[in-house]
């Protein structure tokens, strides 16, 4: 019997600026949604010409890195990596609207109380009782 596990996997920075959702599906990610600066410009590899020639050769601001851009490129590369970025159209305006992007990208169904997270104040991710360490 095979078992397969999937996960959504978050990253931000420090200011809660900079946010990343990845599908991981097998251990491998399968979709990411990076939401960025609008004036952050990212270049796409050359690759992209020949795998998904659809996805311009710069993106600037929120972006994905979608499965379906990506698949032909599995196919030749094997999975781990997925380097094409496809722009976002609009703008990400919170964290359960980035976290609604994913679920509709991958088909995933999130109930209703699955679509916010409340996040630790930032000041006490390290405070113990008595002090901050």
């Amino acid at each position: 019997m095979h078992i397969a596990c999937g996960m959504l996997c978050f990253e931000c920075d420090g200011s809660f600026t900079q946010l990343s959702i990845s599908v991981i599906y097998n251990q491998r990610p399968i979709f990411r949604l990076d939401v960025v600066p609008d004036n952050e410009r990212k270049e796409n590899p050359f690759a992209v010409r020949r795998y998904a020639p659809s996805l311009p050769r710069e993106v600037c601001g929120p972006h994905t890195h979608p499965w379906v851009e990506h698949r032909e490129w599995v196919r030749a590369q094997g999975l781990g990596e997925l380097p094409f970025r496809k722009p976002l159209v609009g703008s990400v305006t919170s964290f359960e609207h980035a976290l609604d992007i994913v679920a509709d990208a991958v088909n995933l169904t999130l109930a209703a109380g699955q679509r916010s997270v409340a996040l630790p104040a930032q000041a006490g991710l390290f405070a113990r009782e008595g002090g901050v360490r």
